[in-house]
């Protein structure tokens, strides 16, 4: 800086005043803090780089199924489809087992995540045992306790009707107790269930068999007589409702 007289003076400010010392803190801790926020921007965008690149990669591209035909194949599929591009470390079990609650005809299932981006399902379908109308719509009664619309399935099923008002798992336990007794299912056209709790079958030589509501196994040890006797021939009507004795008929009436 010029004085008056054109001479030039020059200040020095020493660096063991307190002045000195307090500028230099607060310069470093202006930069300190600048190169702080440069790294958090920094660490920020990679952190936002690695999760867009981690949900790209784990996106779920595609769900392979197997235990299914072709239509039934395609209608799971549409369900599913709203997971597609879902993060498949964030899908749950329970997400996937909504899906199958509306498909009756599953018996068992096995999900697979196959990283990084696709679903896997093996599908166990349930044998049809019988079919029932409800409402005037075909059902088929399964053998996991459930009943699906026929309109559902492909490929059509011939089997026995069931008619009157009854509870799946009742009529599971009556084919059990025939099973275990040795009785061929395969005889069998129709099922008729009472409100008294007892059945009635009807065999394919239109033969009427008559049980009671209770002592089944007698009932069907006295019905192994009958047929082992070879008189199913001669015969329409087999009434076994009364303990111990079978009444044989040919009349129908």
């Amino acid at each position: 800086e010029n004085d008056i007289n054109g001479s030039s003076k020059q200040f020095y400010v020493s660096k063991n005043s307190s002045t000195y010392k307090a500028n230099i803190k607060k310069i470093k801790k202006i930069l300190n803090k600048e190169k702080k926020l440069k790294l958090d921007k920094l660490s920020t965008l990679f952190n936002l780089n690695f999760i867009d690149k981690i949900n790209s990669i784990t996106s779920i591209k595609s769900f392979e199924i197997s235990g299914l035909n072709k239509l039934e194949e395609q209608n799971l599929k549409k369900d599913l489809n709203k997971y597609i591009n879902s993060n498949i470390l964030k899908l749950k079990d329970d997400q996937i087992i909504n899906v199958f609650e509306n498909y009756n005809y599953f018996e068992n299932y096995i999900v697979k995540k196959i990283f990084p981006s696709k679903v896997k399902i093996d599908i166990q379908k349930t044998k049809f045992l019988a079919r029932t109308i409800t409402d005037g719509e075909e059902f088929y009664v399964g053998s996991n306790g459930k009943k699906t619309k026929s309109s559902l399935i492909e490929q059509k099923v011939n089997l026995p009707y069931i008619f009157g008002k009854f509870e799946v798992n009742d009529f599971l336990r009556f084919q059990e107790l025939l099973l275990n007794n040795d009785f061929n299912l395969n005889i069998i056209t129709d099922y008729y269930f009472f409100k008294l709790g007892r059945w009635d079958i009807k065999t394919e030589k239109n033969i009427l068999i008559k049980f009671p509501s209770n002592n089944l196994e007698s009932a069907l040890k006295m019905y192994k007589i009958i047929y082992q006797q070879n008189l199913n021939d001669n015969i329409s009507i087999i009434d076994l409702r009364v303990p111990k004795k079978a009444i044989i008929t040919n009349d129908t009436n």
